[in-house]
């Protein structure tokens, strides 16, 4: 492993470092007689910054998580006009009522015409070091005044909009990590691209590491050793692989995850909801997220079933309907599962896939239990308790972290817990506790949401952008 780290580092002085000093040598000439890319000068208006994260896909989670960013944007003085990357930019134009632009995941690796970005191929992690290569060398080009001769047309605006743009700012999510290494890959690509250029960048509501190759390590080291800020949403576990990969330390703060004071719907868009689902606005319910996400079939079916008996007794034990909510379409599957498999009925929510509705929803529920990370950024955010169910490293990583930030972290339940008693007794205490658990998340909330404005100012301040 140390061997390969070792290889990219030679590769990166032997290659990169070598012809982009040769292309730089006639630089002033051939700009001199009109071959330079133009340069965005300091000051010069209307300011941009390009705002790129995991969202376009339709998930509630990150919409969230670029609603609330979006958000912090229009409120920054001198104005700022925010311009989202997107794989999907017409959809993203449309639901966030912002400016879009194609991301580089759907102009540079295609993503949106073949699956090999989306299922992390060989193939992508092959061609990958052939498109590092020959973007960096289009970045040397334009740092010293050139035109990128080696990029496509759609390449080259993209180029420019990074080079022309006042900052760069990587909105939070999981994705810069190795269970989900294009998306990690491909956004440190974009960031060491923004050293080329010089175009500052920072990073807010992140969860960062479980680093599987030495490629993933050193890709995040060089790509983010030259952040002006690094906001992370789960304490110790992201910050400890930042730094043993060579991050330094002091780039690194304790945030939380960017959706947390995202805004909910209006009451009434809510109770149409309820009872659109089957519930009526005055009933008590308990909102349950459950997904297959990195679950083989059998335990697919072993924790269907398991998770219908609990819910049937819960049910039954507390007086609660059972409200099933979906965070993105193909929940609904794992949902309809569940439910085929309880004694009593539960309701599936249908509604538009607007965080604000779901937000809403969950912020009326008596608690939450979720398998996945959202539900509970918005059950905290609204002070409702909740439990989190998590099988695997990287949600487990995620989700233990969000609600360790706000102090909640005894009721993350692991792969034993849910097959054990642990579920059971952890909903019985959040249920019994409720308004004390609610008591001490307000206080919190307060203090999480002044923290988490002052990383974004200190970042925004870094960028020279702001007031």
């Amino acid at each position: 492993m140390k061997l390969l780290s070792a290889i990219l580092e030679i590769g990166e002085k032997l290659v990169l470092r070598p012809v982009g000093a040769v292309m730089r040598l006639p630089a002033r000439v051939l700009a001199f007689f009109g071959s330079g890319a133009p340069i965005r000068e300091h000051g010069v208006a209307p300011r941009e910054v390009l705002v790129l994260g995991g969202y376009g896909y339709g998930n509630v989670g990150d919409e969230a998580q670029l609603g609330a960013n979006l958000d912090r944007w229009r409120a920054i003085s001198p104005p700022v006009e925010a311009v989202v990357l997107s794989p999907h930019p017409d959809y993203t134009a449309d639901h966030h009522a912002c400016r879009s632009q194609p991301a580089s995941r759907a102009v540079i690796f295609w993503s949106n015409d073949t699956s090999d970005y989306n299922t992390s191929s060989h193939w992508f992690r092959f061609t990958f070091w052939l498109v590092l290569i020959r973007m960096e060398l289009n970045a040397r080009l334009m740092a010293a005044g050139l035109a990128p001769v080696f990029a496509t047309a759609a390449e080259a605006r993209l180029l420019t909009g990074l080079q022309m743009a006042s900052a760069v700012h990587v909105s939070g999510g999981g994705f810069m990590t190795g269970p989900t290494r294009s998306r990690l890959w491909d956004t440190c690509l974009i960031l060491r691209l923004c050293r080329r250029m010089g175009t500052p960048y920072f990073l807010t509501g992140q969860t960062i590491g479980i680093f599987q190759n030495p490629a993933d390590r050193w890709l995040a080291r060089t790509a983010l050793r030259g952040a002006v800020g690094i906001s992370l949403r789960d304490p110790g576990g992201s910050a400890d692989e930042l730094v043993s990969a060579g991050i330094p330390r002091q780039l690194v703060t304790n945030g939380v995850d960017d959706a947390l004071f995202c805004r909910a719907a209006p009451r009434e868009r809510i109770a149409q909801a309820l009872t659109a689902s089957g519930i009526a606005p005055v009933e008590s319910y308990v909102a349950v997220n459950y997904h297959w996400w990195g679950m083989d079939a059998a335990t697919r079916n072993q924790s269907a079933e398991r998770l219908a008996d609990i819910l049937d007794r819960i049910g039954a034990t507390h007086g609660l309907h059972v409200l099933l909510v979906p965070m993105v379409p193909s929940d609904e599957e794992a949902l309809r599962a569940v439910a085929a498999r309880m004694d009593n009925p539960a309701a599936i929510l249908s509604y538009d896939y607007s965080y604000q509705t779901v937000r809403g929803v969950i912020a009326q529920a008596r608690a939450l239990i979720s398998f996945k990370h959202h539900p509970l950024i918005f059950a905290m955010g609204e002070a409702v308790p909740c439990l989190s169910v998590s099988f695997d490293p990287y949600y487990h990583r995620k989700n233990k972290g969000a609600m360790a930030n706000l102090g909640q972290e005894r009721f993350c339940i692991d792969r034993e817990g849910f097959f054990g008693p642990g579920l059971e007794a952890c909903f019985t205490t959040l249920v019994t506790e409720d308004e004390a658990i609610r008591d001490r998340l307000r206080p919190a909330l307060n203090e999480a949401r002044a923290r988490q404005d002052a990383v974004f100012a200190d970042c925004v301040r870094a960028t020279g952008l702001g007031g």
